[in-house]
């Protein structure tokens, strides 16, 4: 048991001289790893700095692109929107066009000059016998005169006896055929002069020439160019009235379809009205409808839009469109267009869509009352006065709209 203890007690003894030998070495290396570790701190702050450094770069970076981004993404969707204008537009000419076409087709038609029953000798005998009695003097006779039946229906129709009693059928002459066959006639009437027989020795009556200055045909040429320059000073006069009126233009839905323009301008003085109608037309296509318009740079332009977009939307996501689309207006018109808002008339089709309608027209006076635009109340047309389908206005709704729309007009051109 002693030498256990004292075997114990060695060791132990052993144990504390490396202990204190360790701990002297590390007093003498003290001041060393001191400026090792200093050193090394140092380096990693350097690197840190050097990291956050290269980390405001790239996030700097990652806005610049996010920002080139949203640029190319604002410039597609103005691109696609400006597509979409384009197209709207090629499609109303194209309808304008279409429309003009059937307009020509059915007012417009060529004029075509039938000659009545008679053979071509006949014809040429009864019109050199009335030049040669013309010639003369005496008056033609009736019998001998060919006549042409026109569709103008301005054209005297008459039947000669020499007509009606040919066999054959002369070809359609043209109104140019005509024309033509008319002034060669007219230029040899002052060489054919009637035969005169020496029993009888009557004298020849003096030739006139009815290509001079007196002759009908320039009188009545006289006449038209008179009645040109008229109509010409005319024109001017109503273009310059015109230009001087200010220019009012409606556009919006199938509500507005069925409005005249004619009807109120009568209560108007100085303002020109048009009413440009896009059935079925929503808010967002209306961005794209109203810019043919806008570039007319019209003085006052009223809006009625929104009962297409009631099912399908909230009373807050309407008034949000309805202001881009005023302020997409603005824009267009540099904020020299009147801008005045109708409101969205009630519908008795879905009950569930009368309260929308209020909170919707509530919503749009404070919109017009904010951004200075102007608004319709259309309050005063219940359901009574909209027709069997409970959406579209009946005669006297479409009138109470009208006056409405009038009475704003005049309101506005006052103050």
């Amino acid at each position: 048991m002693k030498s256990k203890l004292e075997n114990f007690a060695d060791e132990v003894t052993t144990t504390l001289s490396d202990l204190a030998y360790e701990l002297n070495t590390i007093k003498e290396n003290k001041p060393y790893s001191i400026v090792v570790l200093e050193n090394v701190i140092h380096e990693l702050k350097e690197e840190k700095t050097e990291l956050l450094k290269a980390n405001d770069e790239l996030r700097e970076q990652n806005t610049n692109m996010s920002h080139v981004i949203a640029e190319l993404r604002l410039s597609n969707k103005n691109l696609e929107n400006e597509k979409s204008s384009l197209l709207t537009a090629i499609q109303l000419l194209q309808n304008d066009y279409n429309q003009c076409s059937r307009k020509i087709n059915t007012t417009e038609r060529p004029w075509n000059v039938v000659t009545n029953h008679g053979s071509n000798q006949n014809q040429s005998k009864s019109l050199l016998n009335s030049i040669n009695d013309t010639a003369v003097g005496k008056a033609p006779i009736n019998n001998n005169v060919t006549n042409y039946s026109s569709v103008n229906r301005y054209e005297i129709l008459s039947h000669s006896n020499a007509e009606l009693s040919g066999d054959n059928e002369e070809p359609i002459s043209t109104h140019d055929e005509v024309a033509t066959r008319r002034k060669k006639i007219s230029t040899n009437k002052g060489a054919i002069t009637k035969p005169t027989t020496p029993k009888e020795k009557r004298k020849t009556a003096p030739q006139r020439n009815v290509t001079g200055a007196d002759s009908p045909t320039n009188n009545r040429e006289q006449s038209k160019q008179i009645e040109a320059n008229d109509d010409k000073i005319k024109r001017s006069q109503e273009t310059s009235a015109q230009a001087s009126k200010s220019k009012v233009v409606i556009i919006g839905d199938s509500m507005i379809k069925h409005l005249d323009p004619k009807r109120i301008q009568n209560g108007l003085q100085n303002q020109k009205v048009t009413i440009k109608t896009f059935s079925g037309a929503r808010i967002d296509g209306m961005k794209h409808y109203a810019v043919p318009t806008l570039a007319t740079k019209p003085n006052t332009l009223i809006v009625h839009i929104g009962t297409n977009d009631l099912r399908n939307n909230t009373p807050s996501n309407l008034l949000t469109s309805l202001e881009e689309l005023g302020e997409m207006i603005m824009q267009y018109t540099d904020k020299n267009t009147n801008l005045i808002w109708s409101e969205i008339i009630t519908r008795t089709d879905d009950p569930t869509l009368t309260n929308k309608v209020n909170l919707v027209n509530n919503g749009l006076a404070r919109l017009c009352e904010t951004r200075n635009w102007g608004l319709i109340k259309n309050n005063n047309i219940t359901g009574n006065l909209l027709n069997n389908s409970g959406l579209h206005l009946n005669k006297q709704g479409t009138a109470v709209l009208a006056k409405n729309i009038e009475q704003c007009i005049i309101s506005n051109h006052n103050i």
